[in-house]
């Protein structure tokens, strides 16, 4: 079912509203960042055990994570190792 705000009236409505990221969209997320060189900004980063566990696959391959902010961080992948893959992590993931 999808979900939708359905907004009726003849008022202009201005503002923002801060939606939580979600490990199973982050993870694929995540790995997608693999398939370029260019640096990769992530915001809105659920911080919870997958996702750091998912980073920490990404750094055993040999990603470069910086985190800017909370729920922000920075991925280059340049040097990039799959033979480096902690399996043991890969293992343990819970993502869909």
């Amino acid at each position: 079912m999808t979900e939708y705000f359905e907004i009726r009236g003849g008022k202009k409505l201005k503002g923002e509203i801060d939606v939580r990221g979600s490990k199973n969209a982050t993870t694929p997320i995540l790995a997608a960042t693999l398939l370029t060189k260019e640096e990769c900004l992530i915001s809105n980063l659920p911080l919870i055990e997958d996702v750091f566990r998912m980073l920490e696959i990404l750094q055993s391959m040999g990603s470069e994570i910086n985190w800017i902010s909370e729920r922000k961080i920075s991925i280059k992948n340049k040097d990039i190792d799959p033979e480096k893959m902690d399996v043991e992590k890969v293992k343990m993931l819970r993502s869909s």
